[in-house]
């Protein structure tokens, strides 16, 4: 009784966190609203005016940090997302406690690893990894069968400068577009090694059996140009990203980017805090 009163409990936190956080946005966005309203023209130097910024003199009032700040759920998790965790975890509190209680766990490192992922524009890929990981943890424990996940990762990779969310954002999509649609067990695997002075990461999903659906998802191929944009923008153009169609069903995402170009953005002002 005792612990099913805890895991009630843990649930309970969860959701209130939740809902505390999306009222908080919402108020302070009311709030920003009325007083842009009531804000002369001319300006008014007063407390209020100090948490808000213009980004040209004809542009709206915004508060850009205390929006941020409070976002209930950090991208790119959902609400579905946490709706079908919470709902794993009521299936596992009196088939496998254990695991209800891990899963839990698994969701509040996820929620804050990816909140730390979100505040930096780059971070080291041990980090990426975990919030990956975590993911695809709390995935395999909804999914079950349904999806199999192989991992090969080199120790000498994590300490890689990464673009934040470069990697997660293709999993999530691999997982809400690909295995999602199928009946039928999916098998992800990935992979991380270190071949003749480059990184290589590659990340693939295959099918057993007749797929269910075999056209890509149209968010599958947003995520794959937010990924491309990301090592862009991290290594420039000496980063390849690349997409590859496998049949009768899945797709192969190969990145590859030389070590030296990864060695010439390390900077350690821009990584998340240590956890």
């Amino acid at each position: 009784m005792k612990r099913n009163n805890l895991f009630w409990a843990l649930l309970l936190a969860v959701i209130a966190g939740v809902v505390i956080g999306g009222a908080a946005a919402l108020l302070l966005h009311c709030g920003a609203a009325a007083l842009t309203a009531v804000v002369p023209a001319a300006g008014v130097a007063t407390a209020t005016t100090a948490v808000m910024m213009r980004s040209s003199p004809r542009a709206p009032w915004t508060t850009p940090l205390l929006k941020n700040e409070c976002s209930p759920l950090p991208q790119p998790i959902n609400s579905l997302f946490l709706y079908n965790t919470l709902s794993t975890v009521h299936a596992f509190m009196e088939l496998d406690p254990k695991k209800a209680r891990k899963t839990v766990e698994d969701l509040a490192e996820l929620v804050r690893t990816l909140s730390a992922l979100n505040r930096r524009r780059r971070t080291f890929l041990g980090q990426e990894l975990k919030a990956v990981d975590l993911f695809l943890n709390i995935e395999q424990n909804r999914l079950s069968d349904r999806l199999q996940v192989r991992r090969a990762v080199s120790p000498e990779c994590l300490e890689i400068s990464f673009p934040s969310l470069a990697l997660v954002m293709p999993v999530v999509s691999l997982i809400r577009e690909g295995v999602e649609l199928q009946s039928q067990p999916v098998t992800v695997f990935l992979s991380c090694a270190l071949k003749e002075s480059q990184l290589v990461i590659e990340l693939l999903d295959t099918l057993e059996g007749e797929p269910v659906c075999t056209d890509p998802a149209l968010s599958r191929e947003e995520a794959f140009r937010s990924t491309v944009r990301c090592l862009r923008s991290h290594y420039g153009a000496a980063a390849d990203c690349r997409r590859e169609r496998l049949s009768p069903f899945g797709e192969r995402l190969t990145i590859t980017v030389p070590l030296a170009a990864a060695a010439a953005v390390r900077s350690a002002s821009d990584f998340v805090e240590p956890f």
